[in-house]
């Protein structure tokens, strides 16, 4: 059955009711799902059935368990076995796809929001354009483009930022004018809108054809898949994957890959300890109309108007219109349920009314359109909107892939194939820090916060986020002591890792988080000058000339004690400095993998169990003379239950001195001012100390062999291929230019060369400054050379900000700054 979606419209603000189902009772209901569920599938799916329906009972063992057959598991169990690991198992609750891959939308979409998740996509469609001719199963691959649309200058501005980082990463994008949407889709409407971008690179694919294809793929190489199999528990001996116990028996195992979609938080509650996956369903809609004559190409390019927040893809010679509502609705409040398995969820008009005004606005011809169905199934997000990957901390080979955001067929390639690579190598060839799922805590896997959290992470998939973005929702999840105290001091708090720090401190009292306007940080119109930059300045001067105080109780903190000499020579081996020095002494050091590449970066302090003082009635504080931004200071470690009687202390009698609450913006920029590089933000686990201007750490003449030490070695005589740098920007005006905020391009001599990782106002150099990465690559051969001081200082540099490049000077070492 279907109708005009006019039609839909007028009984919509009528009777309340769904004319296209013309039944409310449940099976009228169900025929109707059922109809368009056999479509989503496709034709090729009911003709192929890649699993048999009977199966020979599960294995008693084998080397690789994944939990799920949907994308994700798929493509993990095909790219384990085209490394020839063959003895890998997949276990599926129900039947192949038959979670969330079955409804996904199938949009492959290029260029992501980190470097990994860009090279995912990647992956994915070179898979996804080579696969048939592997299997001998079609994808329905094929890159149709994209055009995304521009309501607004600032949606505009992120656009040019966007092609850019296209350019960049080796692909295609044209900025377009607004006469010029037209020649790419005829049928969206152009009044109100100000330009756009097309991508020929972005592409999709059929879901369930995909996943057919690579089980296809890898059963021919001996992979087993295995359905309506429930895993009950995940087995572990001295915290070590064991083995699986499932309703149809146990299968003992080498590793285990939870790959179980929605589901994968339960799945980490299996186990013993917990895994900790922190991720929650949400309704996702689209609708879907009949074919009609306008969509005359399987070619015609996926749509984002991001500003309405919807997209629109050729469907069976019509469209799929979707949405990620600024809004979301959470799914499955009470739990999933069991038997879950090509079911949709109850379709809620009102809730997906805007965004169909949104849409026949966009698409007028969408008005005449017959419609066949309004579909609303889970997906699964984030706290953070970036995938899960990686080996949990919680169990040795114990991997996750999981939490793609309504991006699983975009991204589920290619994680594949960075989990098979790893579990086979034993280590990523990646940095896949800002997607590695040791990055959450377990609070963050707390189901009411996940419940909260994800209704906001829908929606930033198309919302315009500034750099020092901050979440509104799922707050308060750590806060130290001292935070009723900054609270009513007036400070704007920022989130890290769930934990809340002060960004900057105002005059006014504030409310928890959030800015007076209610915009907790956030800026419209802007991608210049922050409206709180004069504050920032003032607590940066406050800290310079007299005394500034900085709640830090966010950063880790470990205690290591032995009965003799064992801490030390523990930390001797996992550092590259030298740790065995005088009591008193603090050493700052990098952790490294067997590469020489950073896992962590800390400061060692090497205490005995007097080494306390008490200020004023606080007792047991610890007081050391460092800091991580270059100026003079103390760093107090203080009893949870003392802090706040300290605090107030410091704050009554520094009132002689200048004493004043600073946040984290000053900080930062009093740090970048002063050549402070910070792991995450300026180097990751593929860069070395001699990289990143470290090389003070390296003690390669120390007794014990430490962890990548043979690495540095050999780096240390044969010489380094990048380089981070200092760079003082020139002719660019502070109160009227484009700020630059990280990740601009660097050209050195007019070649792109890198890209700049932190940034800020030098408002002693009265300028802006920041870090970034310097290559030398040869441009016909790709290959990087090798790169010295000099080469570093002898070249021309310019830095992009948003089509503009500005000259910028290079430094090794701290500017001296008075």
């Amino acid at each position: 059955m279907s109708v005009r979606l006019s039609s839909i419209l007028r009984w919509n603000y009528t009777n309340r009711a769904l004319p296209f189902l013309g039944c409310r009772h449940s099976r009228c209901h169900q025929v109707e799902l059922r109809s368009l569920r056999d479509d989503l599938r496709s034709v090729s799916v009911r003709g192929y059935c890649a699993v048999p329906k009977e199966r020979p009972p599960i294995p008693k063992s084998a080397r690789v368990v994944v939990c799920g057959g949907g994308i994700s598991g798929c493509s993990v169990a095909y790219h384990l076995a085209q490394l020839g690991w063959t003895d890998v198992v997949v276990l599926e609750r129900a039947s192949i796809t038959s979670g969330s891959t079955w409804h996904a939308a199938g949009l492959i979409r290029r260029l992501r929001g980190t470097s990994v998740e860009t090279q995912c996509a990647k992956i994915s469609c070179q898979l996804y354009s080579s696969l048939e001719a592997i299997s001998g199963h079609a994808t329905g691959f094929r890159e149709c483009g994209s055009l995304l649309v521009a309501q607004t200058k600032d949606r505009m501005i992120s656009y040019q930022k966007i092609v850019t980082q296209y350019r960049i990463a080796g692909m295609d994008a044209e900025l377009l004018g607004v006469n010029e949407l037209k020649e790419y889709h005829p049928l969206i409407f152009t009044d109100d809108l100000v330009g756009g971008v097309f991508v020929p690179d972005d592409s999709c694919a059929n879901p369930s054809d995909v996943c057919q294809s690579l089980v296809k793929a890898a059963q021919q190489k001996g992979a087993q898949f295995f359905e309506n199999i429930d895993v009950q528990k995940i087995l572990t001996i001295n915290g070590r994957i064991y083995g699986v116990q499932t309703n149809q028996g146990y299968i003992k195992c080498e590793y285990f890959v939870n790959c179980g979609g929605m589901w994968g938080r339960d799945v980490g509650l299996l186990s013993q300890p917990v895994v900790n996956v922190p991720l929650y369903p949400c309704e996702h809609y689209y609708l879907i109309t009949q074919p009609f004559s306008e969509i005359n190409t399987r070619n015609f390019p996926t749509l984002r108007d991001q500003d309405g927040n919807i997209y629109a893809r050729e469907w069976s010679g019509g469209l799929l219109v979707g949405a990620f509502e600024p809004k979301a609705k959470p799914a499955f409040l009470e739990g999933i349920p069991k038997h879950f398995e090509y079911q949709m969820l109850q379709e809620n008009w009102d809730h997906f009314q805007p965004m169909l005004d949104n849409m026949l606005k966009r698409i007028p011809r969408l008005g005449q359109a017959e419609v066949r169905q309004l579909f609303n199934g889970p997906e699964s997000f984030t706290p953070d909107t970036r995938v899960l990957m990686g080996e949990v901390p919680e169990i040795r080979n114990y991997f996750v892939a999981a939490g793609y955001n309504s991006s699983g067929i975009g991204l589920g390639g290619g994680a594949g194939s960075i989990i098979a690579e790893w579990i086979v190598n034993g280590a990523p060839s990646l940095d896949i820090s800002l997607v590695d799922i040791k990055r959450f805590f377990y609070t963050q896997n707390n189901k009411a916060f996940l419940r909260d959290r994800v209704t906001e992470t829908v929606g930033l998939h198309y919302t315009i986020r500034h750099p020092l973005h901050e979440f509104s929702n799922g707050r308060k999840l750590h806060c130290s002591p001292l935070y009723p105290r900054l609270e009513a001091a007036g400070a704007v708090f920022g989130e890290k890792a769930g934990w809340e720090r002060p960004l900057y401190v105002k005059e006014t009292e504030s409310d928890d988080f959030l800015d007076d306007d209610g915009d907790q940080c956030q800026y419209k119109g802007l991608f210049g000058k922050p409206p709180w930059l004069e504050i920032v300045k003032s607590e940066y001067k406050g800290c310079r000339d007299g005394v500034g105080v900085l709640d830090m109780s966010s950063f880790a903190k470990f205690e290591l004690k032995s009965p003799g000499n064992e801490a030390t020579n523990l930390l001797q081996y996992l550092c590259c400095s030298d740790i065995d020095r005088p009591i008193g002494n603090i050493v700052h050091t990098g952790m490294l993998n067997s590469h020489g590449c950073y896992e962590n970066d800390c400061s060692v302090v090497r205490l005995d169990h007097n080494q306390v003082i008490d200020i004023g009635y606080a007792s047991g504080v610890r007081a050391l003379t460092m800091t991580h931004c270059g100026e003079k200071g103390w760093m107090l470690y203080i009893p949870n239950e003392m802090a706040i009687p300290l605090y107030d202390n410091l704050m009554e009698h520094g009132k002689n001195y200048g004493v004043l609450n600073i946040g984290y913006i000053a900080y930062q920029y009093l740090r970048i001012e002063k050549f402070f590089t910070f792991q995450i933000q300026d180097f990751k686990s593929i860069h070395t100390p001699f990289e990143a201007g470290r090389a003070f750490q390296v003690k390669l003449e120390k007794d014990i062999d430490f962890i990548g030490r043979k690495a540095l070695a050999a780096q240390k005589n044969n010489g380094i291929t990048q380089r981070i740098v200092f760079f003082l920007l020139e002719d660019h005006d502070i109160e009227n230019d484009l700020w630059p905020w990280g990740g601009e391009a660097i050209y050195r001599n007019g070649q792109f060369t890198g890209l700049t990782t932190s940034v800020g106002c030098g408002f002693t150099l009265n300028r802006m400054v920041g870090f970034g990465w310097v290559t030398n690559v040869d441009e016909k051969t790709g290959e990087h050379q090798l790169i010295n001081n000099e080469y570093v200082m002898s070249g021309h540099y310019e830095i992009e900000i948003v089509g503009k490049k500005y000259p910028a000077k290079p430094r090794l070492y701290t500017p001296l700054i008075h």
